[in-house]
């Protein structure tokens, strides 16, 4: 089993996904024992559930890139669909954007194409998005994918536009209408990551916050 995603629900049962075999499997609080896996259509990068428990499943293999899924791990819906799928296909590889849920809420949404933050309501409904029109060192701009790159291949040209400027990753609510963007910057094979700290109202607390990596 390669895990990846864990997730605790309501009841503080664990789902772990296994890359390789992309399924997830649930084990049953209190004790952990090993109770069922469900197999997933798509292969995913993250998940979290919704009060009906359903998966919501962030995947780079469909051209919608967030799909609920029943119990079963059946697609019912595809919810988001991102425009530009080139930057996507290319920019997945390396900073997958990840889901973060707002207990009783929804969900937070951090997509890799641009420094931008969804909110997503229980209904799976954008409710709004958020992101900055500062110009600094720690707010991504928009970035446009070269016409002349192929987004399945990575040659010096992708690495050298890839290298400009920060990357949006992870994504965390904190509670108290709170949460940090994770940053990416990526040079050769080595990667220096920060965190900015926004609330829910697009305000920012703090930018360029650096993670020790070791």
């Amino acid at each position: 089993l390669l895990a990846a995603c864990p997730f605790m629900d309501k009841q503080n049962n664990l789902f772990l996904y296994d890359v390789f075999k992309m399924r997830l499997y649930l084990y049953k609080a209190p004790n952990y024992s090993y109770e069922k896996d469900i197999i997933l259509k798509y292969p995913i990068q993250d998940f979290t559930m919704d009060k009906q428990g359903n998966f919501i499943l962030y995947t780079v293999s469909d051209l919608s890139v967030l799909h609920k899924a029943g119990p079963d791990g059946k697609t019912m819906e595809k919810v988001f669909t991102p425009a530009k799928f080139n930057f996507r296909l290319f920019s997945s590889r390396f900073q997958m954007g990840r889901l973060s849920e707002i207990p009783g809420k929804g969900f937070l949404f951090s997509y890799p194409e641009e420094y931008r933050v969804y909110v997503f309501d229980s209904g799976l409904k954008i409710v709004k998005e958020l992101f900055s029109e500062e110009e600094s060192t720690f707010f991504p701009g928009k970035a446009q994918f070269p016409n002349n790159l192929s987004p399945t291949d990575f040659s010096p040209k992708h690495a050298k536009w890839w290298g400009r400027s920060l990357r949006p990753a992870m994504v965390f609510y904190l509670g108290n209408n709170r949460f940090i963007q994770v940053l990416a910057k990526f040079k050769n094979l080595s990667a220096k990551f920060y965190v900015n700290i926004h609330d829910l109202n697009g305000k920012t607390y703090a930018v360029g916050l650096e993670i020790p990596f070791y």
